[in-house]
């Protein structure tokens, strides 16, 4: 079982990956709140993160580089699943490539079950 960090904006679709996640047999956590994100990486070492670039109060982007900051937290599997079209994330190509971002999944095109694919895979991994 491992420890997956799921950091979503919407209570609705968090609540719903938590549930998918433990029935594929992890152990979630949720966060809206960037900062108790980040508290959360600290004190609960998952193995996986799950996120949305689009949080509250907070640029996705800019959790991403605080973690990468961090040397124990280089190489932490980051799977996006994210309502930003593909399309918006061309200007942040090279950033996303820069972060080490694992998997990318878009929201309205991608099942729940691509996504818990794409954990269990890093999952391994880690």
């Amino acid at each position: 079982m491992s420890q997956v960090l799921v950091i979503e904006a919407d209570q609705v679709l968090a609540e719903n990956l938590k549930l998918a996640l433990r029935r594929a047999g992890h152990k979630a956590i949720w966060h809206q709140d960037l900062q108790a994100a980040i508290e959360s990486v600290d004190e609960d070492s998952p193995e996986v993160i799950v996120m949305d670039l689009i949080t509250a109060g907070h640029s996705g982007i800019e959790f991403l580089y605080e973690l990468r900051s961090y040397s124990e937290w280089q190489s932490l599997p980051v799977v996006l699943y994210s309502s930003l079209a593909p399309q918006e994330l061309l200007g942040l190509d090279q950033a996303l490539e820069d972060l080490d971002i694992s998997a990318f999944h878009y929201k309205p095109k991608s099942t729940l079950a691509e996504v818990i694919s794409s954990v269990n895979v890093l999952a391994v991994r880690a």
